[in-house]
C-alpha cells in the first residue's frame, strides 16, 4: 500500500467520525494531535554469533563458533522523548544479528511510517508496520502521525552491539624491544607518577627503564641509577610516593624520582621489602612491611613515615624469601584490610615441591598461610604476577611445570584455584618464556616486560579485559 493511500483511508475514517458526531449528537470531535511513543520492545530475541578462543583437553587454544540467544526484555529500551531519541542504554552483545530484526511501539498518534531516503537523498515516508524487519545495524527513523493527519514527530531508534566481547581479555604487543636487547635476567617494574620504572640488571650495570603509561605509543628511556651499590631490584616498592629498595649492604634506600637515592636511617640487616599495609582506620597504606636478618633468623619489621616501628616477628621458615608480588583489599564485614602475596621460595623451605601458596596479614607482622582446596591449587611457580583485576584475584608465571601456560582465577584469593579456560588467557606467545616484570596501570592495563632471550626479544605486551576500558556514561 503506498503512503497517499493511507492518508487518504484515515482521512476518510476521521470525516466518517466527525460527521456521525454531527449527526447524532450535533457536535463536532476535534481530531487528537498526540504524536507521542510510549514504549519499544524487539519483536524478537536477540542472537548473537561469536568466535572464541577457548582451552581444549589437551591444553591447547582452540577457535570455537558459539551462538547464543538473549530475551529481548534483557536490553530494554530507552526513550528521550524531548530529543526524540529511542535507544538500547545496554549495550547488545557483540555478535548480535540485528540486520532483520522487528520491533513493536505503542504510541498515542493514528499511524506510523518509516523515513528513507530515495534516490536523490531526499527522506520520505515509506509503508511501516510492526511485522516488519528492520535493519538496524545503523539508526531508523520512524515518523508519527496524529489523527489529524498534520502534527507529527520523528523518532531516531539507536540500537548499540558491542564490538568486543566484554568479558575476554585482550593483548597486544606494544612494543618490539624496551631495552634494546640489554635485558636478558631477572627485573623488576613498578609505577611512580605516570611511568612505570623497570629495574634490571645488565651489562653495563643496573638500569631503569621509564615507560610514559598514558602515552600514544611505548617509548622507554634508559637511566643509570646513583647513590646505591649493588641493590636488590627484586625488592622494589612504591611506599608514600617514594621508590623504596634494599641493597646487599643490609641498608634500606628510597628515591622520589626512581634513579637517585638516599639511604634511609636503617634499624638492622634489610633483606627484602614485602608490601605495604593499611592500619585500622586508615584508608591508605601507612607502613612498609620489610624482612630483616637478626642474629641468624628472618624477622619481619615495619616502617612508617616517620620511622621505624619496635614491634619484631620472626618469619615462618615457608614464608617466600624475595620477589614478592600481591595486593591490598578491604575486607567486606569490616573497615580493615588485608594483604595478601605471593613470592619466590627457598626449595629447601617450601610447603611443597608443586604447589604455590599465598599468605595474608593485616598488620604486617602476624602472617597466615592460605592453604587451599588440595583438588584446585596452583602449580608451583617461582616468578608470578599475583593480582587483584576486575573483582577476581588471577595469577599466572613461571615454574618447574607451569611455563605460562595458563592464566588460574580465584574468588577467594587464593583459596581454589582454577584454569581460565576462554576469555581471560594469556597469549600463545607467553608460553615458555621466563624472566618477566609486570604491573597493572590505574587504567586497567596489564603490563607485561619480557627480558630477551635466545629465541624471543624483550617485547612489551599489554592486555586488559574490554569492558574495563569502556567509557563510563
Amino acid at each position: 500500500m503506498s503512503f497517499n493511500k493511507i492518508v487518504y483511508f484515515f482521512s476518510v475514517l476521521l470525516a466518517g467520525t466527525v460527521l456521525t458526531s454531527c449527526l447524532g449528537e450535533s457536535e463536532e470531535i476535534t481530531p487528537s494531535t498526540r504524536t507521542i511513543i510510549t514504549s519499544c520492545t524487539f519483536g524478537s530475541d536477540i542472537t548473537a554469533y561469536t568466535s572464541n578462543i577457548v582451552r581444549n583437553d589437551n591444553g591447547e587454544q582452540v577457535e570455537v563458533k558459539d551462538t547464543t540467544t538473549y530475551s529481548a526484555s534483557s536490553y530494554p529500551f530507552e526513550i528521550d522523548q524531548l530529543a526524540c531519541l529511542i535507544y538500547t542504554k545496554d549495550s547488545l552483545p557483540v555478535g548480535s544479528k540485528i540486520d532483520k530484526m522487528p520491533i513493536t511501539i505503542s504510541s498515542a498518534g493514528a499511524y506510523a511510517t518509516r523515513l528513507v531516503k530515495d534516490k536523490d537523498g531526499n527522506e520520505v515516508d515509506t509503508v511501516w508496520a510492526s511485522s516488519d524487519s528492520l535493519d538496524l545495524r545503523n539508526p531508523v527513523k520512524l515518523k508519527i502521525y496524529a489523527s489529524d493527519q498534520i502534527t507529527t514527530r520523528t523518532y531516531t531508534i539507536s540500537v548499540r552491539v558491542h564490538k568486543v566481547d566484554p568479558d575476554s581479555l585482550a593483548w597486544n604487543m606494544a612494543g618490539t624491544s624496551f631495552s634494546s636487547g640489554k635485558v636478558t635476567g631477572k627485573q623488576r617494574s613498578i609505577i611512580l607518577h605516570d611511568d612505570i620504572i623497570t629495574y634490571a640488571e645488565t651489562s653495563d650495570g643496573v638500569k631503569a627503564y621509564y615507560t610514559n603509561y598514558k602515552a600514544a605509543t611505548v617509548q622507554t628511556a634508559e637511566n643509570s641509577i646513583t647513590g646505591i651499590a649493588n641493590p636488590n631490584i627484586l625488592s622494589a616498592y612504591v611506599f608514600n610516593g617514594k621508590v623504596f629498595m634494599t641493597a646487599t649492604d643490609g641498608k634500606l634506600y628510597n628515591s622520589s624520582n626512581g634513579k637517585d637515592w638516599t639511604e634511609v636511617s636503617s634499624d638492622g640487616n634489610m633483606k627484602t621489602i614485602v608490601g605495604a599495609v593499611t592500619s585500622s582506620g586508615k584508608t591508605e597504606p601507612d607502613k612498609l612491611v620489610l624482612i630483616a636478618e637478626e642474629n641468624g633468623k628472618r624477622v619481619f619489621r615495619t616502617m612508617k613515615a616517620d620511622g621505624w616501628t619496635t614491634e619484631k616477628r620472626d618469619v615462618p621458615t615457608a614464608f617466600p624469601v624475595d620477589n614478592f608480588t600481591g595486593f591490598e583489599k578491604r575486607l567486606a564485614t569490616s573497615s580493615n584490610y588485608r594483604m595478601n602475596v605471593m613470592g619466590k621460595e627457598d626449595e629447601n623451605n617450601a610447603l611443597s615441591d608443586t604447589i604455590s601458596f599465598a599468605w595474608f596479614t593485616s598488620d604486617g607482622l602476624t602472617w597466615t598461610e592460605l592453604e587451599g582446596i588440595s583438588t584446585k591449587t596452583l602449580p608451583k611457580m617461582n616468578n608470578m604476577a599475583y593480582i587483584y583485576y576486575n573483582d577476581m584475584t588471577y595469577c599466572f608465571g613461571y615454574g618447574p611445570e607451569e611455563k605460562f601456560n595458563n592464566m588460574y582465577q580465584s574468588e577467594e584469593y587464593g583459596l581454589v584455584w582454577n584454569e581460565c579456560e576462554r576469555k581471560v588467557m594469556l597469549p600463545y606467545e607467553f608460553k615458555g618464556r621466563a624472566d618477566f616484570s609486570y604491573v597493572v596501570t590505574p587504567d586497567n592495563f596489564i603490563w607485561i616486560f619480557w627480558s630477551k632471550t635466545n629465541g624471543t626479544n624483550d617485547e612489551v605486551w599489554k592486555g586488559r579485559i574490554n569492558k574495563l576500558g569502556f567509557a563510563t556514561e
